[in-house]
């Protein structure tokens, strides 16, 4: 794990690497958890939520590819840097528990229910460009226009040819109006978190 690190900048960053990827690879929303670590086992992690009325349990299986951060630090951070006591934010993969990104809580910070940034995300076309704001009409039966701002920390990709292959990195400037685009974004603000221009849009047309 040593090898594959990252810094620890804003975890927003490293959300939108995750929710990017997984969107050019044609993949689905990951799940989110955020809670105490009551175990490590080489690389796999035990996460506790506790509630008012149940406790669980999720084991996460870290890979070399699994972002690791620690909330509000620049120096890189690995496996070794985990403990159990620990409270944690992590995203990962339902269908096997992968995670893809885990980061350090600072001490005595409270796990936020969910996600405190609630992160949602949008099918659609973009139609406005002005300066970092976005419009966008939504895809699907009820049209509507989403409108998100870009930042520094926005990853904007777009979407591979090859399935299952990550997307090319993109810049503010790359994108035009009329393209079809996913957007994942904090329902709060309306910060864009990731923005992927799409090949087509789904056949479902709604982010997932």
């Amino acid at each position: 794990m040593s090898s594959r690190i990252t810094s620890g900048a804003l975890f927003a960053g490293l959300v939108g690497i995750v929710l990017a990827t997984v969107a050019t690879a044609g993949e689905v929303k990951p799940e989110r958890i955020a809670g105490e670590l009551t175990k490590i086992d080489g690389k796999a992690l035990t996460i506790t939520v506790k509630a008012e009325n149940e406790t669980k349990s999720t084991v996460i299986t870290c890979t070399d590819a699994t972002k690791l951060a620690r909330d509000g630090a620049k120096e890189p951070v690995t496996l070794e840097d985990f403990k159990v006591g620990q409270q944690v934010r992590a995203y990962y993969n339902k269908a096997d528990n992968t995670a893809l990104a885990v980061m350090i809580a600072n001490p005595g910070a409270t796990p936020p229910k969910g996600d405190d940034r609630k992160i949602t995300g949008v099918n659609g076309t973009l139609t406005k460009i002005d300066g970092k704001t976005l419009t966008i009409a939504a895809a699907g039966k009820e049209a509507k226009e989403v409108v998100v701002t870009c930042n520094d920390a926005t990853r904007i990709t777009r979407q591979s040819e090859k399935p299952g292959t990550p997307g090319t990195q993109l810049k503010l400037e790359d994108l035009k109006t009329g393209q079809f685009v996913r957007v994942y974004y904090s329902a709060i603000d309306n910060v864009a978190i990731g923005v992927i221009v799409l090949l087509k849009l789904p056949e479902n047309k709604t982010a997932k």
